[in-house]
C-alpha cells in the first residue's frame, strides 16, 4: 500500500526537514502534502485523501489542537492517524491530545529515527 502523508507546520524549514526524513524512510509514500496551519490542512482534507498527518501545535490562524478537535469530530476524516511534533512539552497537553485521539506525540528536537519509528508503526512495517 502506498501512503499519502500530510505535514502541517507554519515553518517551511520544519516541513522540509520532516519531508526529507520521510523520503529517506522505507515506507511506500506516494505523496507528501504540505499545509501551513490547521485551517489550511482542513481545507485540503475536504478534497484530498490522506493516510497520516504529522502536525505542529503552535501555528497561526488555527493551531494543531483545534485542528485535531475538528478532524476527530468529522466522521469522514476522524480515522486519520495524527502525530503531533511540537516544542510544547507538557503532560497536560499530551494527555488532552491523547484523549482527542492523537496516535503519537513527540517533542522537538526529534531524530530521524523518531519519525521513521512512528511511520513504520503506522504503516505496518511497509
Amino acid at each position: 500500500m502506498s501512503y499519502t502523508i500530510m505535514l502541517v507546520d507554519d515553518s517551511k524549514t520544519q516541513r522540509a526537514i520532516i519531508k526529507r526524513i520521510l523520503g529517506m524512510s522505507e515506507a511506500d509514500i506516494s505523496e507528501i502534502i504540505e499545509a501551513e496551519n490547521g485551517k489550511d490542512a482542513l481545507e485540503k482534507l475536504e478534497c484530498l485523501k490522506v493516510d497520516i498527518i504529522f502536525s505542529d501545535l503552535n501555528m497561526p490562524v488555527m493551531d494543531g489542537e483545534k485542528m485535531v478537535e475538528l478532524i476527530k469530530a468529522n466522521d469522514d476524516i476522524k480515522e486519520i492517524p495524527i502525530v503531533i511534533i511540537t516544542s510544547k512539552a507538557s503532560d497536560a497537553v499530551r494527555i488532552n491530545l491523547e484523549k482527542l485521539g492523537v496516535v503519537d506525540y513527540m517533542t522537538k528536537p526529534f531524530t530521524p529515527e523518531d519519525i521513521c519509528d512512528v511511520l513504520e508503526r503506522l504503516c505496518g512495517g511497509n
